[in-house]
């Protein structure tokens, strides 16, 4: 067992209606079920972790109302990434709202959906992103790494702003063919505003025989480019699940890092996103 705190800074809860999720298909169904905090609770347990930031699954506002009710009746929940109209003329009267509450953290937009993939490129989400860090809220950044030079091309629009990459900007690990995201992936860190979420990478792999030496060159260029004080571990959870067992990327973590002194260790497992997210 470790000797510093452990946090999840990414993982989702839902309330499963097949409607509202398309992208489960047959054989993806060992996530289409209910995903709730009493199960997550003895999960994280189970894995020694201490706590989490729960991030969104749609973009709606009462969902994000929902994860806060969440986060004050399950105190291993620290902090809550929401769903905000980015783009909405009365965004500021929301934030201003929202960023009242404790346990909101950020902001985060799914910028791979093709309705919000020209937010790049919109006014109104660039005025929506300097609300963000105005109200002093960071903004979680999901993208492909097809999108990784438009999401340079953000960072630098917003010096100010504090950006988590989710997932190592999704790495194509099935393919093999990472040298174009290896070279972005690089120069988006040398942004000193951009953090990354070591998340996400067994779902990057080939399904279901990936082994722990198809991330470790992944893993390997996050901690080199980023270092152990702008990296932080998460698990989305249950998406995660079609890929893996929580407990084993846990422990693909744990291995990746081992080499790596007690303080910089707690710097990925906790250190990162205590500071990011103000837990």
């Amino acid at each position: 067992m470790a000797n510093y705190k452990r946090i999840d800074a990414h993982h989702h809860f839902w309330n499963y209606k097949p409607e509202l999720f398309p992208w489960i298909t047959p054989e993806r169904m060992v996530v289409g079920r209910d995903f709730l905090p009493d199960e997550f609770e003895q999960v994280l347990r189970d894995a020694d972790i201490d706590a989490s930031v729960a991030v969104h699954n749609f973009r709606s506002l009462e969902e994000t109302d929902q994860f806060l009710a969440y986060a004050k009746q399950y105190s291993f929940i620290k902090g809550v990434v929401g769903w905000f109209p980015l783009v909405d003329p009365e965004l500021k009267g929301i934030l201003e709202r929202y960023a009242k509450h404790p346990l909101i953290k950020g902001a985060r937009e799914i910028m791979q959906f093709p309705d919000v993939a020209p937010y790049f490129s919109n006014p109104a989400f660039h005025a929506g992103l300097d609300l963000v860090s105005k109200y002093n809220l960071t903004f979680d950044l999901l993208i492909g790494p097809h999108q990784m030079k438009e999401s340079i091309q953000l960072v630098d629009a917003h010096p100010e702003l504090e950006i988590v990459l989710s997932h190592l900007g999704k790495p194509p690990i099935a393919s093999g063919e990472i040298k174009e995201w290896s070279a972005d992936f690089s120069e988006i860190a040398k942004r000193p505003n951009v953090v990354c979420k070591l998340s996400g990478l067994p779902l990057e792999a080939k399904l279901p025989n990936w082994t722990d030496a198809d991330l470790k060159p992944c893993i390997d260029l996050a901690l080199e480019c980023f270092g152990p004080d702008r990296l932080m571990f998460g698990s989305d959870w249950p998406p995660c699940l079609m890929a893996t067992t929580y407990g084993r990327w846990v422990e693909v973590v744990e291995k990746a890092v081992a080499q790596l002194s007690e303080s910089e260790q707690s710097a990925i497992w906790a250190g990162t996103a205590e500071s990011v997210y103000q837990l």
